[in-house]
């Protein structure tokens, strides 16, 4: 009881607290920080307003002195699933993913190997190769040689098409990756001269040009030929005549 009363004392005679009877239902208001408590060296806090749903956000991104926020962080719902630049929430970073630096999307040429979606720092130069050893084919429309999906000097190929020597393709056998796909990126390019093989086999000869051409001789043939075949007509076996050793005429 002695405690209340003093308490009591203590709030009517002291001018720094006072009873605001207009307000929020009215209570007490301290104007100032308590006596007690600045007499013992106990510093109090600022006080500050809680924050936004926004402002937590904010809070929680990573920011560099290179403008690049949110490095490293889950990006593609913040970017409206879109890859590339992302100013709203990777500053002056990209929003890239492992594919998209594969498919060539600008801004994401040096995402190779992001996990996921991510913000970084991935615009660069676009890399003259790339995708080398996978396949291909139907990122370049089933069309083989020079493809944008393998870099500005890569090449889409199969085996085929280096023996065939088709353009873009003249050094595929020669630089082919094994345990690649069959049909894949690589550094295909070259000349005809290149080729295995000389480059495509040659079209075939007419058969028929309407000039008579001498016939070779026909050469003696030795040893056994055509054992076990029928061969009373071949050999002139006529009207029951005696077989007997037949060699080919002249």
């Amino acid at each position: 009881m002695l405690f209340v009363r003093a308490c009591l004392i203590f709030l009517l005679s002291n001018p720094a607290v006072t009873v605001d009877a207009v307000g929020d239902g009215g209570g007490l208001r301290n104007k100032k920080p308590c006596p007690v408590a600045k007499q013992d060296g106990v510093q109090l806090p600022d006080y500050h307003p809680p924050l936004s749903h926004q402002s937590k956000q904010e809070q929680r991104r990573l920011q560099t002195d290179d403008g690049l926020l949110n490095e490293g962080k889950g990006c593609w719902g913040w970017c409206d699933g879109t890859a590339g630049d992302c100013p709203q929430y990777c500053g002056t970073g990209q929003c890239c993913r492992d594919a998209d630096y594969r498919n060539g999307v600008p801004g994401c040429e040096l995402a190779q190997g992001v996990v996921g979606a991510r913000c970084g720092l991935f615009a660069g130069e676009l890399e003259p190769l790339r995708n080398i050893g996978l396949a291909c084919s139907g990122k370049c429309d089933n069309t083989y040689g020079s493809c944008d999906y393998c870099g500005p000097e890569g090449s889409c190929c199969r085996l085929a098409d280096g023996n065939n020597c088709v353009p873009g393709c003249e050094l595929a056998v020669d630089r082919w990756m094994v345990d690649g796909a069959g049909s894949q990126c690589g550094d295909f390019s070259g000349s005809a001269a290149d080729c295995d093989g000389g480059g495509p086999p040659p079209p075939p000869a007419p058969t028929n040009t309407g000039v008579d051409t001498p016939t070779p001789s026909p050469v003696m043939a030795t040893g056994l030929l055509n054992e076990g075949e029928n061969c009373g007509a071949a050999c002139d076996i006529i009207n029951g005549a005696e077989p007997g050793n037949y060699i080919l005429p002249p």
